[in-house]
């Protein structure tokens, strides 16, 4: 494990050292976990959209329109 420093709020330390009495594990732990599960998740989330834009490909409304603008103000005009 690399040594580093950390430029953390002050608000944040005592949130950490909070955590730290309540879970009786060291900042470096406790910071070392969530950094892990925070790359965890970004290496999830665009998995996430992949899914939308399968979904959307495959909307044929959506692969007739070429002018989005002009969809909108063609939907628009039969509102009024």
């Amino acid at each position: 494990m690399k040594k580093t420093t950390l430029y953390i709020g002050d608000d944040l330390i005592r949130k950490l050292k909070e955590e730290t009495i309540r879970e009786n594990q060291s900042m470096t732990d406790i910071i070392n976990r969530a950094l892990r599960k925070y790359l965890e998740d970004r290496r999830k989330t665009p998995k996430k959209f992949e899914n939308l834009k399968k979904a959307l490909g495959k909307s044929a409304v959506l692969r007739k329109i070429s002018d989005p603008v002009e969809y909108q103000r063609k939907l628009r005009s039969e509102w009024e």
